[in-house]
């Protein structure tokens, strides 16, 4: 049965360095749990399930939905909005809305067209209750890419399975990242094709 520690983990926005501090537990606990290399204790997966606000029936694999048990929309930065292409996003001005991210604009139920840089604070559904996993913090500047050697990557503007496809950790090279299948993605398409974001495996 497949256990969805290291899934619920990214869904909830955490790192592995955050769930071990909240846990008091090492690091090296958390990625034997993430890999399948241990178990966590009962009382530590309830804990566990508490912080990703999930099911424990979900993070061990079980058949169903991950029953997320709040429905708290959480704040997107502005830089990260281009992430959500095609899902549906909360202004507390205009309401709801879904995210246009070739124009670069949120389309609102009133037929309203409104470009990113206009809309005030900007909230999405969990990602368990969207489209999977989605960086919720600042993604890392242009210049700040070569000094990283590996970053969380997830492309701009495309439907959301393929999106689900192509993210994940890229290790930074010279003039562009590249995960494990060899996929790269190019320094020079940075922000407008993908963005990479700070993290730990």
């Amino acid at each position: 049965m497949p256990y969805r520690f290291k899934e619920a983990m990214l869904q909830a926005g955490y790192s592995v360095a955050q769930v071990a501090d909240a846990l008091q537990v090492s690091e090296i606990t958390v990625r034997s749990w993430n890999n399948h290399h241990k178990k966590p204790p009962i009382d530590t997966l309830c804990r566990l399930a508490d912080l990703y606000n999930v099911t424990t029936d979900y993070l061990l694999g079980r058949p169903g939905p991950a029953q997320p048990l709040g429905l708290q929309a959480r704040p997107v930065p502005a830089e990260s909005l281009r992430l959500l292409h095609g899902c549906p996003v909360w202004e507390e001005q205009n309401g709801w809305g879904l995210v246009d991210a070739i124009r670069q604009q949120i389309l609102f139920v009133d037929g309203r067209a409104v470009p990113f840089p206009d809309t005030a604070q900007v909230s999405a559904l969990p990602p368990a209750l969207a489209m999977g996993y989605y960086p919720l913090e600042k993604p890392i500047p242009h210049s700040g890419l070569a000094r990283h050697g590996q970053v969380w990557v997830s492309p701009v503007g495309v439907p959301p399975d393929i999106q689900r496809e192509l993210q994940g950790w890229y290790h930074v090279h010279d003039r562009y990242v590249e995960n494990e299948f060899r996929q790269r993605f190019y320094f020079d398409n940075y922000g407008s094709k993908w963005l990479a974001f700070e993290g730990e495996l």
